[in-house]
C-alpha cells in the first residue's frame, strides 16, 4: 500500500489544525459566557442582600422612631 503524497497529509494536517483551533475557541467562548453567568448572579445575589438589608433597617428606624420610652431601641 502506498503512502498518500505530502500535500494529501499537509492538507489533512492543516485542517485538523483548523478544526483544533476552531474547538478551542467555542471552548473559550463557553468559558467566557459561564464567567459571565456566574458574575451576574454574584452580583444579582448581592442586590438582593443589599435590598434585604435596606428593608430591615428602615424597619428597624420605623420601629425605634416609635419608640419613646429611654431604655433605648427595641430590637
Amino acid at each position: 500500500m502506498k503512502s498518500p503524497p505530502t500535500d494529501h497529509r499537509s492538507a489533512h494536517a492543516a485542517r485538523a489544525a483548523l478544526e483544533a483551533q476552531r474547538a478551542a475557541r467555542t471552548q473559550d467562548a463557553a468559558r467566557a459566557e459561564d464567567l459571565e453567568n456566574a458574575r451576574r448572579l454574584q452580583e444579582a445575589q448581592a442586590h438582593r442582600e443589599h435590598q434585604e438589608l435596606v428593608r430591615e433597617s428602615a424597619g428597624r428606624e420605623r420601629r425605634d422612631a416609635g419608640n419613646t420610652t429611654l431604655s433605648g431601641p427595641s430590637y
